[in-house]
């Protein structure tokens, strides 16, 4: 190794090659050989490579590896190929999307099929249909239901008449079955609702209406019109007679005069009655009721109208009497102003004419408490 490097310090154009060997089975590193770009001279031609050592051990298969690995992770992973899948999925499917518009839509639009012009079939029995050149024309549907149209008519179409429709489009043709009869069957007792459902299904229209009988369940069915048993036709209505609880319609009006009209609106709460007061100037507190109209413990239709008079809180100040003194007229004659009054006991009613003379109701000449004078 040591003469290489002497030779490398006097020829630097040389270039050696290495040969790498396990330790354990040969523990030299040899320089295999030299190569010299220039002329070998005699000297470096003789050169020994032998001697040539590498300090260190090596495995033989790590370059290779190293060199694998680093070939391979210059591999990235590709989604090219997804891709392309992908798109080639999608013209496909949309190749088979238009096929199927074109050949077989019944859009005026798309479809390549014959137009066919829908005229009125309802009327017809299904059997002249079936003798039209419309049953080659079309795909005809018959679903069946009962009618007051003779059984094997056609009572309904779709499409309708006038609409323009592809060769062997479906067409539905409702046909009658003609009219159906019904036997009303036994609801009494039965739930209002059960009852209801029942004559439904069996394609009877149905009513309820509400009756008072103690003798059948709150909400049960007491009775049916027509009755159970009777045949009727289909689409008929039954009436349902259904029973419920009474309602009382009467109500007592309570005592509520002596109590404030807050308690007296809290008394009649729950009795469907209404309050209207009346305030009268009394000494009692404000807020009182003084009475009522009807009376407590009366018996009155329920939504009534009880009257309360309740206390101002102020009493009734009585008016003075206005002082109507005689007058003096100039000539000395004296003119009392005309006055009317009540007297003491309420008795007579008096009135005083200008001349100062008292007169009662029944046209005597009295003294101020209405008793008749001689």
């Amino acid at each position: 190794m040591l003469d290489a490097i002497e030779e490398f310090k006097r020829n630097p154009s040389i270039r050696f090659e290495y040969e790498y060997r396990n330790a354990e089975d040969n523990p030299e590193r040899s320089i295999n050989r030299v190569v010299n770009s220039a002329k070998p001279s005699a000297k470096s031609a003789n050169i020994r490579t032998s001697d040539a050592r590498r300090v260190g051990t090596a495995n033989p298969g790590r370059g290779k590896s190293a060199k694998r690995k680093k070939k391979n992770s210059g591999r990235g992973f590709s989604l090219l190929p997804i891709f392309f899948g992908m798109a080639v999925a999608f013209v496909i499917g949309a190749a088979i999307l238009i096929y199927l518009i074109f050949t077989n839509s019944s859009n005026l639009l798309f479809s390549n099929r014959a137009d066919v012009q829908v005229i009125s079939f309802v009327g017809m029995t299904k059997d002249e249909f079936l003798a039209t050149d419309y049953n080659n024309l079309l795909r005809a549907e018959f679903p069946e239901e009962y009618s007051s149209e003779p059984a094997g008519t056609i009572i309904r179409q779709t499409p309708k008449a006038g609409r323009t429709v592809k060769e062997k489009q479906r067409i539905v043709l409702t046909v009658s079955l003609g009219t159906q009869y019904v036997t009303i069957p036994e609801t009494k007792n039965m739930v209002a609702e059960d009852a209801e459902q029942t004559l439904k299904d069996m394609g009877l229209r149905v009513t309820k209406k509400p009756m008072v009988d103690n003798s059948v369940a709150n909400g049960a069915v007491i009775y049916s019109q027509p009755a159970a048993g009777e045949t009727v036709e289909g689409d008929t209505t039954v009436i349902l007679y259904v029973s419920r609880s009474e309602v009382a319609r009467d109500v007592t009006v309570p005592s509520l005069t002596g109590k404030t009209i807050e308690d007296a609106r809290n008394d009649v709460k729950g009795l469907t009655l209404s309050i209207r007061t009346i305030e009268q100037a009394s000494d009692q507190p404000a807020g009182t009721v003084l009475s009522q109209s009807p009376e407590a413990n009366t018996t009155v239709r329920k939504s009534s109208v009880i009257t309360l008079v309740v206390s101002t809180g102020v009493p009734e100040v009585a008016p003075e009497p206005e002082q109507t003194g005689p007058t003096v007229n100039p000539d000395g004659t004296i003119t009392v102003q005309e006055s009317t009054w009540w007297s003491a006991d309420g008795s007579h009613q008096i009135h005083q004419r200008t001349d100062g003379s008292m007169w009662n109701e029944n046209g005597q000449q009295c003294d101020a408490q209405g008793n008749p004078i001689g």
